[in-house]
């Protein structure tokens, strides 16, 4: 199991589908794409607030800028 698989798995399948969570594809984009399809549930249940631009943007960003950051640290340190 390698690093992105364990990012990937580490909440329950039933938490991911209940906050619209995709897994997390190869590009930035097209998790975003995949999030923001697997959360239409949530958009049309509250749809005062616009899900894709106050949290699955940036959280997929942050998850992504991580994986660089800790890739660069780790190749680094070896």
């Amino acid at each position: 199991m390698t690093g992105s698989d364990t990012v990937k798995n580490s909440l329950p399948v039933e938490l991911r589908k209940l906050w619209g969570m995709a897994p997390l594809a190869e590009t930035r984009e097209q998790s975003i794409t995949d999030s923001v399809k697997s959360s239409a549930g949530l958009q049309q249940a509250y749809p005062d607030i616009d899900w894709t631009e106050s949290l699955i943007k940036p959280v997929i960003n942050m998850v992504f800028d991580l994986k660089v950051r800790v890739l660069y640290n780790t190749i680094a340190v070896v």
